[in-house]
């Protein structure tokens, strides 16, 4: 990411009035509820990603900013609820609380489910729109932007060592093979949302950081694959808080796979 564009999405939020924010009245056809966390220090800079968000031409009021009880609503974040972005103070989840108290959020009828995003990421000007296309094409199956491969042995779910990633799959694919990364954009159609274990005596024993896994090990529990829309990489992150999220734990630190197995050893 450029400090232009960073330069940019700052100016946005300095500047734009909700007058001059996208209208949900003034879209045509299917829309998606945007939903993202952020915690700690992460809440001063989770703004940039917002702007991101709505620059791709989603309305403030689609957004919905899960943040522990008692955090700070700092000043840009304050800018974004004068324009429409929805605040919620709830009990920490850690990254899961991005989807689990979605349940609350009764969806309009113009909206065809929820997205999944992350606080750190810089989102590209088409990211919006090519998620509702998506959405659209195929409402009752999840579809995300980016991902991995997954291999399993002898009953054991692992990634791959050399994933083959960025490669559309249509939906006869095995649900297994394919994991979603949600930062990258995850539509859950709302259905599907309301169907999902949200229980955290239950995510927290198997897979505590790591709520894609989660939300893979339900869909595969559902029948349901996960569209694929050939991503080739993740959105850019911010350059403030690059290296601060769960990378070097789930990735690094090998507890990807210790949380696969455990929220699979039951359906596999």
């Amino acid at each position: 990411m450029t400090l232009w564009g960073i330069l940019n999405l700052n100016l946005r939020n300095l500047f734009l009035r909700p007058s001059t924010d996208v209208s949900t009245d003034s879209l045509v056809g299917p829309l998606l509820t945007v939903s993202l966390t952020s915690y700690g220090p992460r809440i001063r800079w989770c703004y940039l990603a917002i702007e991101s968000i709505i620059r791709s031409g989603c309305s403030p009021s689609d957004v919905y900013l899960w943040i522990s009880k008692g955090s700070e609503v700092t000043p840009s974040l304050q800018r974004l609820a004068k324009r429409g972005l929805n605040i919620m103070f709830v009990d920490d989840q850690r990254s899961h609380t991005k989807y689990c108290y979605l349940g609350s959020v009764n969806l309009e009828d113009r909206h065809l489910g929820y997205l999944l995003a992350d606080d750190d990421l810089i989102y590209p000007r088409n990211w919006y729109p090519r998620l509702v296309s998506a959405a659209k094409s195929e409402p009752s199956i999840p579809a995300v932007s980016f991902g991995a491969q997954l291999s399993s042995r002898n009953g054991t779910v692992s990634f791959s060592h050399s994933p083959e990633v960025g490669n559309e799959s249509d939906t006869s694919t095995s649900e297994l093979l394919f994991h979603p990364f949600s930062g990258s954009g995850l539509y859950i159609p709302g259905k599907v949302l309301h169907s999902v274990n949200c229980d955290p005596a239950s995510f927290m024993v198997s897979s505590p950081s790591n709520d894609d896994i989660w939300l893979h090990r339900e869909f595969f529990r559902m029948g349901l694959p996960v569209r694929d829309l050939g991503g080739k990489t993740m959105p850019p992150s911010i350059p403030f808080v690059a290296g601060d999220g769960l990378f070097i734990t789930n990735w690094a630190g090998g507890q990807n796979e210790v949380q696969l197995e455990a929220a699979f050893r039951d359906l596999t």
